[in-house]
């Protein structure tokens, strides 16, 4: 199928009327807009004709699109619009950034001023953010007119779009009345509403890129032909289009160093830009507002890359977006504070962390107990957690709604109130990704956007990770890969990044914790923190009547139901925790407060022979040949299960002790006999004596 255009499909969506949909209908617009490249802002406009859209619903959803399972894409829309009257003939569409133009004919989209203005605000700013806005100007000596003033940041780009929408034709009744001659202006990152000096930022997200160098077509091919990450494209009225750049920088710092980079990229490829811009307080034009009689116009939104990230991992490894080399002394003079611990003596925020553990240790459980510390503020394993405003759990593997209910039963298991309004269960996020994987190269952008697009989010509780850690896990390139993304997630949104792995096959007692996870070693020891969980040995031995049981903590549980861990870890920024002994309680993991545990060996350490060795070989020997006299008086053998259930010992254990007792006790077609039995009855059967020999 020949490819579709973007305009075809902006054209043809005037041709579908949400309202005509139902609610499936309604998601594969949606679904076929994201597959053809469009941003949430495209489907959230559109949607607007409904009497059922709810501010912020369409940018949620949008995020939970990650690749059409049923082959949804543009096509899907096309259909819709075709079956409704449209045709590429007829439609007619606005103008898009893939359309020519040139300096004789600038283009003015199809919106009007109001509408063009009302784009632009919801796509760069969130509706509580405030907004800086300039119409005062003065002329210089050379006749340019320049802005003065501070401009007017009262108001938040919700309410200016309340505005707006009162004043459809209108734009001068919500920004006030501009000089046509000069133009209007605005700030491109929000402020506090308190000044425009860069420390009033309250957001790096954008930069701005022009050029009154070279021609508007030379702009548009470069904007185009490096694939920059431009949030908005406005004509300023005059010989320039204002890129407006998505930086999505952490703080000033990290601001100035991508700016630097980008502007240095840009010049490096003969690209003559005005250096003055790099400021994150800088002015830019505001679309929608006349300029000598030209449209300070809108041209496109979200075109290019869909965030820094992506357009950088698009660049040459050569060209690494690398942080400038610097000396000690400006750390000595300044000491910088570290980051805050969100788990106290283990993790920071910011940080990575990995919990080892085999399969039936109960990894999700205790994940999903963490994160609900981190929303109640309440302790994890004995270990104190900070309250976080959210924190986000992505579950790869269990169903949504026995994902959901694991958590109701936490909440209830650790005697926590489960009324919404009575806790803080609003600050942990779902991500329900079951059927949706994909290796982490695919995923981590999908990710670190939508972390980035939901605000607060603190911690990231990943599980599991081998259902995207793609590659060979014993590759210690491919593992290596994983890495690198789980860095970028933390780096990119600030966010720790947390999550689980299970242990490699065989015995894990004699390892140490950060040796017992699966593949290849740079996998755990990669993290800054490394929490391994392994099963303890509660098996214990009563010399008076010959029996093992099983210690508990609770009198009320006893049996093959309770288990027990003990969790060890290796640390990168605090010193060595002491082990924690814990009781795994479904669905809950609670510290041992009885010291029991503390005697305990891990399954599988040697030492636990000792259980077993406290009984005597001759003893031994004693129990096992009453056992057998008993049971087999007509020396035609017994199986081990049979002698176990005798003596009171495990199955284990009893082979063991035939074994131990070497000659006393042999065996013969998976019977055992004493050796005085087993001769007798050799005696009476020649033909078995002859299969021995």
């Amino acid at each position: 199928m020949e490819q579709i255009k973007k305009k075809d499909l902006i054209s043809a969506l005037k041709y579908i009327k949400p309202s005509d949909l139902d609610y499936q209908g309604w998601i594969e617009v949606g679904m076929g807009l994201k597959e053809e490249g469009f941003d949430w802002t495209t489907w959230d406009e559109w949607s607007r004709d409904d009497a059922r859209y709810k501010p912020h619903v369409c940018e949620t959803k949008w995020h939970s699109f990650n690749g059409s399972t049923s082959n949804i894409t543009g096509a899907t829309i096309l259909k819709r619009a075709i079956d409704n009257g449209w045709s590429p003939a007829n439609g007619g569409y606005e103008l898009s950034f893939d359309d020519y133009f040139t300096d004789d004919e600038m283009p003015i989209a199809n919106k009007t001023p109001v509408e063009q203005f009302r784009e632009y605000l919801t796509t760069l700013f969130k509706e509580d953010e405030h907004v800086n806005i300039v119409i005062e100007s003065i002329q210089r000596e050379d006749g340019k007119w320049t802005p003065c003033a501070k401009g007017d940041s009262s108001r938040t780009a919700g309410e200016l779009i309340r505005e707006l929408d009162r004043h459809p034709k209108d734009l001068g009744a919500t920004i006030g009345d501009w000089n046509e001659e000069a133009g209007a202006w605005i700030r491109f990152n929000p402020c506090d509403g308190k000044g425009v000096r860069n420390t009033n930022t309250t957001a790096y997200r954008f930069a701005l890129v022009e050029s009154d160098e070279i021609s508007i077509e030379e702009q548009r091919k470069a904007y185009i032909k490096y694939n920059l990450p431009i949030a908005a494209l406005v004509y300023s009225g005059t010989k320039s289009l204002h890129a407006i750049v998505r930086i999505d920088a952490k703080d000033e710092k990290e601001y100035a160093q991508r700016v630097s980079f980008l502007y240095q990229f840009l010049e490096d490829k003969g690209f003559k830009l005005d250096t003055q811009n790099k400021n994150v307080m800088r002015l830019s034009r505001l679309p929608g507002a006349s300029r000598n009689g030209n449209i300070q116009s809108l041209e496109a939104t979200n075109i290019g890359a869909s965030s820094w990230s992506e357009w950088r991992n698009s660049q040459d490894d050569s060209e690494a977006d690398l942080p400038p080399m610097e000396s000690l002394d400006s750390y000595f003079a300044h000491p910088t504070e570290l980051p805050k611990p969100i788990i106290d003596g283990i993790l920071r925020q910011g940080r990575k962390m990995i919990l080892l553990g085999d399969s039936k240790a109960g990894k999700s459980f205790c994940l999903m107990q963490l994160v609900v510390a981190f929303a109640e503020g309440s302790k994890w394993l004995g270990c104190k957690c900070e309250k976080l405003d959210k924190v986000l759990y992505i579950n790869f593997e269990i169903a949504k709604d026995a994902a959901n209910k694991r958590f109701l039963d936490i909440y209830k298991a650790l005697g926590l109130p489960t009324d919404p309004k009575k806790n803080n269960c609003k600050n942990i996020i779902m991500w329900h990704l079951r059927g949706k994987a994909v290796s982490i190269k695919s995923l981590y952008k999908s990710i670190i956007s939508g972390v980035n697009n939901y605000s607060g989010i603190q911690a990231i509780v990943i599980d599991p990770i081998y259902k995207i850690l793609g590659g060979d896990e014993n590759s210690a390139a491919d593992v290596t890969e994983f890495c690198n993304a789980m860095d970028k997630i933390a780096v990119e949104t600030g966010a720790s990044v947390i999550y689980a792995h299970h242990h490699a096959k065989g015995a894990q007692s004699g390892k140490k914790s950060i040796d017992r996870g699966s593949g290849s070693g740079v996998l755990a020891r990669d993290p800054d923190a490394i929490l391994d969980i392994s099963a303890l040995d509660i098996t214990t031995v009563d010399n008076s009547n010959n029996t093992e049981s099983k210690i508990s903590w609770s009198s009320s549980i006893t049996g093959d139901n309770q288990n027990a861990f003990r969790v060890t870890g290796s640390l990168r920024e605090f010193k060595q925790i002491n082990p924690i002994n814990v009781w795994f309680n479904y669905p809950i993991h609670v510290v041992d407060t009885t010291g029991e545990l503390e005697k305990q060996f891990l399954e599988g350490d040697t030492r636990n022979n000792l259980k077993q060795n406290q009984t005597s070989p001759q003893e031994k020997k004693k129990i096992l040949r009453d056992a057998l006299l008993t049971l087999d008086p007509a020396c035609e053998g017994c199986n081990v299960t049979e002698i176990s259930e005798y003596i009171g010992r495990t199955r284990k254990t009893t082979l063991a002790w035939l074994k131990q007792c070497g000659t006393a006790f042999q065996q013969q077609k998976n019977l055992w006999f004493t050796a005085e039995s087993l001769a007798r009855k050799l005696r009476h059967l020649p033909s078995i004596e002859d299969e021995l020999d």
